[in-house]
């Protein structure tokens, strides 16, 4: 047995621009049930759930950290306004109010 006849089996394949290939519609369901089962694997597993959820936290926490307290310079910004109202609520929470000073006094826990 020559080297030629023993590999007589093989074809020469053509290169994949001259492929042609036929598109039948069982073909295009089988690719379609594929590209599904690919994506609602991942979606609708625990590790996808998971990493999805870890996108949005990180993406929130990020454009908070951004709005609330990335240093933009001295001048006001787009952001200053809400920071602004942010500081007033904040100080608003941890201020007691004048009602409850007066409370707090006659109940002799405040000098």
């Amino acid at each position: 047995m020559n080297f030629l006849n023993s590999y007589a089996h093989v074809t020469i394949r053509r290169p994949f621009r001259e492929r042609h290939f036929e598109l039948t519609p069982h073909k295009a369901d089988k690719y379609r049930r594929r590209v599904e089962y690919i994506e609602n694997k991942r979606f609708n597993s625990r590790q996808g759930k998971l990493l999805d959820f870890s996108f949005m936290a990180l993406t929130g926490t990020v454009a908070l950290y951004t709005v609330l307290f990335a240093d933009f310079g001295e001048r006001d910004h787009c952001y200053t306004p809400l920071r602004n109202w942010v500081a007033q609520k904040t100080n608003r929470l941890w201020t007691l109010s004048d009602k409850e000073k007066q409370e707090l006094r006659e109940q002799g826990k405040l000098k």
